[in-house]
């Protein structure tokens, strides 16, 4: 009697763990590399730089010299990414979307202030992580 209870509480672990591994694996999603970091790109000889720091802010930079920065909020749960930045004062915000081909690329929708998040790709900036 002891043998077979065994074998009954082996066999519910077994089916639990293949269980939650298959639900895992259906409803995880790959994680996207983190955008904390300095990141540069050179649009019509023109070198940007974003700086996305650990507590939610940001600074941007066009030829060296900042222009804006605020606040962003990366959105993982829309497809492409969404990426929320609110610059400090009035002067509004840019929705727009991000992808991670990899690790050390970013790339960004070109959006204006104030206009809805785009949902597709059009006009990108391509930005490469940078380290010091």
């Amino acid at each position: 009697m002891g043998t077979r209870s065994n074998r009954q509480k082996i066999t519910i672990a077994l089916l639990v763990f293949l269980i939650a591994t298959v639900a895992c694996s259906i409803t995880g999603q790959k994680k996207s590399p983190s955008i904390i970091g300095t990141w540069n790109a050179g649009v019509q000889g023109t070198a940007l730089s974003f700086v996305f720091d650990g507590s939610g802010g940001f600074t941007y930079s066009m030829n060296g010299q900042e222009v804006a920065k605020g606040q962003y909020a990366v959105i993982d749960t829309l497809q492409p990414i969404g990426i929320d930045l609110l610059y400090s004062g009035d002067n509004g915000g840019i929705f727009t979307i991000i992808e991670f081909p990899d690790s050390n690329t970013l790339k960004m929708e070109n959006n204006a202030p104030g206009a809805l998040r785009p949902t597709q790709f059009k006009d990108i900036m391509v930005f490469t992580r940078s380290y010091p």
